[in-house]
């Protein structure tokens, strides 16, 4: 006698399917776009988890730390000011090619000297090529997705990124045990390490050069109201200063205690550095999760709902990380907020870029880096000081309050756009702009 599976009903199947999308038909310039991404956050990944260990162990302190994530973020943001006329003038393929390879070799360059002045003026030629590459990233992937497919892009670029720095992550944490054939890790496995990273970044400009600068059909597609002119104008400047702002306050929160959390597993909880590589791994696959499924909780709950929420559950998460006293509470806290913040950003990315017309697209995308970095710089170099003088809890607790208000602040901005159930499509009709 043969058993029949359970039926399943096609409202179940039709849920699944909504959650976790099949694989998408990009264009081919996407498909190049993400491999990109994927050897670049490759060493984003191997350095995030290195570095402040690197500086460590050449006797430097977390106020050290600070100063150079300042001077790092800072960089990232004085140069998103110009990226976007940079992207407009010689095209974002040709702009982020540039950029990664910058960006790769200015990270190997970091091993070269233990002065703080030069590793400073380093850190500030790594944030002008990561500038180099955010900012044209956003219009990289408004140019060759379709409108209706803008967020499934937005969550590929977000996840490729997420995957990247899972193997990165890996990658940093088992590396120096391995070159040093022993338990013991120090100043020579961690430069060796770097320089891997650093070579893997490299190698990200190489899948761009087979791109081309085409653009998909409906590119231009915009989310402004059919309005007058000066009435249009207005209102998308509005939507820009609230976006800025909201921006800038989740950044203190974000950049004040995200850059130490290496530092706090390490000296706080006693974490060895492939404990530390794993716990950035896991947490980097979360990121993968909550990208991929963004998109589905926002057509279900709405888009600004699933924003401010994935924002507002960061506070108290963080500030449960500050007195977890334990590794495993730490790690999964730690997961958990990385969940709650990145099912945010392909959603949100989509929404406010078209929210002004294409030809600003760039424009927008180099504001927010900026305004995001240059609250992170302040943030990270305040943190640093915060910890030396007043500990981790400290650094936890402003986060928590910073990310609540600039979640409200969001909230108070774009919650009268759409509708509670509103897809992004039927929220706002998207319209052929005239540029």
């Amino acid at each position: 006698m043969s058993i029949r599976p359970p039926k399943v009903h096609s409202t179940e199947l039709a849920d699944r399917r909504s959650l976790f999308p099949s694989i998408p038909s990009f264009r081919r310039n996407m498909w190049l776009f993400l491999l990109s991404c994927l050897l670049a956050f490759v060493g984003i990944g191997v350095q995030s988890v290195i570095l402040n260990l690197y500086f460590l162990s050449l006797g430097y302190r977390e106020d050290f730390l600070g100063y150079f994530s300042f001077a790092n973020t800072a960089g990232i943001g004085g140069a998103a000011l110009i990226a976007g006329s940079l992207s407009n003038r010689f095209g974002s393929r040709k702009t982020i090619v540039g950029a990664v390879a910058v960006f790769g070799l200015s990270s190997a360059l970091l091993v070269a000297s233990t002065d703080q002045f030069v590793l400073f003026a380093l850190a500030i030629v790594n944030g002008i090529g990561l500038a180099h590459i955010f900012v044209p990233s956003s219009t990289f992937v408004m140019d060759n997705a379709d409108p209706d497919e803008r967020s499934t892009a937005y969550a590929a670029f977000f996840a490729a990124q997420a995957a990247a720095l899972v193997i990165g992550s890996l990658l940093g944490g088992a590396m120096p045990t391995l070159i040093t054939a022993s338990a013991i890790e120090g100043r020579e496995s961690y430069v060796w390490t770097l320089l891997l990273g650093a070579g893997l970044a490299f190698l990200g400009s190489m899948p761009l050069l087979f791109a081309d600068d085409s653009k998909a059909g409906g590119s231009l597609a915009t989310r402004i109201d059919a309005s007058p002119g000066s009435l249009q104008r207005r209102q998308m400047n509005r939507d820009v200063r609230w976006m800025i702002g909201s921006n800038f306050l989740v950044a203190i929160s974000m950049g004040v205690a995200l850059p130490f959390l290496n530092v706090f597993f390490s000296e706080q909880l006693g974490a060895e550095t492939g404990q530390i590589g794993t716990v950035f791994a896991i947490g980097s696959g979360a990121m993968v999760v909550a990208s991929l499924i963004g998109p589905s909780l926002a057509r279900r709950f709405g888009i600004v709902r699933t924003i401010v929420l994935g924002r507002l559950l960061t506070g108290p998460v963080f500030l449960a990380i500050a007195f977890s006293g334990s590794i495993p509470v730490a790690a999964g806290l730690y997961v958990l907020r990385t969940l709650f913040t990145n099912v945010t950003w392909p959603v949100d990315n989509a929404f406010t870029m078209e929210l002004v017309r294409p030809d600003y697209r760039a424009t927008l995308a180099g504001l927010r880096s900026a305004s995001w970095n240059l609250a992170w710089a302040i943030a990270s170099g305040v943190g640093g000081l915060m910890i030396v003088r007043l500990g981790f809890v400290s650094i936890f607790a402003t986060a928590a309050v910073f990310g609540v208000i600039g979640s409200l602040m969001y909230y108070r901005a774009f919650h009268t756009r759409l509708s509670v159930r509103a897809t992004s499509a039927a929220a706002a009709p998207l319209v052929a702009a005239d540029v």
